[in-house]
């Protein structure tokens, strides 16, 4: 198809989300698309069951440098959709193996060939339990550290490359 979207296995989708989403991509510029999206926190604590739902917004409107959606990065993987044109052309081969940062991956690399598009509806639920992936590992600083070593292969500008590598760096030292 023309069109992919991601869905991690512990997140949902309404159902109404990829017809809708699909939507934006009628403008031949936008190359990604995000959803603003829904967090449900499950936890057991002493043999109680915790649920607490948050909304959380994708960004207000087009953005158009990578530098933008990295500077208030609002995307959370789930919601994310993307023109297979623009992944084939920008994606590596064999890309990294991320577990954490995939989405920061992917849309830099996909936006040096267009702009996002967000959908402002909550389409996407996220569930954040014990068990998540995120809760059992900690390889966030070791993927930063890889991710601003494969900046050089973004074809973007100095300026750009090098606020990308301030914000990577940043992370890496968040992580420790």
């Amino acid at each position: 198809g023309d069109l992919a979207a991601f869905l991690d296995c512990d997140d949902t989708w309404m159902p109404e989300k990829l017809e809708i989403q699909s939507r934006v991509f009628r403008d031949p510029s936008c190359v990604v698309s995000t959803t603003d999206f829904t967090v449900t926190y499950e936890f057991e604590h002493s043999s109680i069951f915790h649920r607490r739902r948050v909304r959380c917004e994708t960004y207000r409107k087009p953005v158009v440098n990578v530098v933008e959606a990295i500077t208030n990065y609002s995307i959370g993987m789930s919601t994310v959709m993307i023109r297979v044109s623009a992944a084939r052309e920008s994606l590596p081969k064999f890309p990294p193996q991320f577990f954490m940062i995939e989405d920061v991956d992917i849309v830099t690399r996909i936006m040096t060939y267009g702009i996002l598009i967000p959908v402002r509806r909550a389409l996407t639920r996220y569930r954040v339990h014990g068990d998540n992936y995120s809760t059992q590992t900690d390889p966030y600083g070791n993927e930063w550290e890889t991710w601003v070593l494969n900046l050089n292969e973004l074809e973007i500008s100095v300026s750009e490359r090098k606020f990308l590598t301030a914000y990577g760096e940043s992370q890496i030292l968040n992580s420790r």
